[in-house]
Formats: C-alpha cells, sequence, structure tokens
C-alpha cells in the first residue's frame, strides 16, 4: 500500500522548516507529540511549532526523510525516517540517525502525530493504540 500523500508533505514541509506548509495538512484538533511524552500545541500551531524545529536552526540543517510507512491500522500508519543534522557553513553532517513516527489520519489529514526515538518503539505504541 502506497504512502499517504498526506504523510509525505507534511513530512517535506515541516522537514524544510515550513510552519505554514505543514498545517495546511493537519486538523484543526491535530495532536502532536515528541518524545518524553511532551506535546505541542493542536492544530496549525501545533504543525508550526514542530516544524520551527527543523530548517536551519542556529547554523545547522536539521531535516528529517521518510524512508517508509507501514499501515498498522485502519488510518494508522507506522513511518521510519532519517534524523538529520548537518552544519550549515560546512556541509558536514553531524549525526544522522533513524527514528520513527504514528501518523492518525481523518479525511486525507493528520489526526495525530507521535515521534519517537526509534521505529521500533513507533511500531509498539502503534499496535497498544
Amino acid at each position: 500500500m502506497p504512502v499517504p500523500p498526506v504523510i509525505e508533505a507534511f513530512v517535506e514541509r515541516a522537514s524544510a522548516g515550513d510552519g505554514d506548509g505543514a498545517a495546511q495538512w493537519v486538523h484543526d484538533d491535530a495532536e502532536f507529540e515528541l518524545p518524553g511524552k511532551k506535546s505541542l500545541p493542536t492544530g496549525a500551531a501545533g504543525a508550526r511549532v514542530f516544524a520551527s524545529k527543523h530548517g536551519e536552526v542556529e547554523g545547522r540543517l536539521i531535516s528529517v526523510e521518510l524512508q517508509d510507512a507501514e499501515c498498522v491500522r485502519e488510518n494508522v500508519w507506522v513511518a521510519r525516517l532519517i534524523f538529520v543534522h548537518r552544519e550549515v557553513a560546512s556541509g558536514e553532517m553531524i549525526y544522522e540517525i533513524e527514528v520513527g513516527g504514528v501518523f492518525e489520519l481523518r479525511d486525507d489529514q493528520i489526526s495525530r502525530l507521535r515521534a519517537f526515538p526509534s521505529p521500533v518503539e513507533a511500531q509498539a505504541a502503534a499496535l497498544d493504540g
């Protein structure tokens, strides 16, 4: 099953630090949770905050690349992503890690996004509900 375009578009816009672009792919009541059970504002505001953690920040380029996503339940997708930090001036990679995300969709928009330090943790969380 192909990855829903909404997930691809949201990851692309958020990775570029484009908060307004990311916001157009989420419901007004969308929930965002970062590792450590840290919550962001809901809806478009949360998408903007999430995106602000990416792009060029303090001389570093922080990006995430969608590797793949698997549908584990109806409208619930587990994504495997590569999180990359680069030095802007030199282009040197500082580090790269594989992370996971659980995307819940409703009416072709994101209703909930939970980020995890690994795809394994994301998979377990998605299966637990």
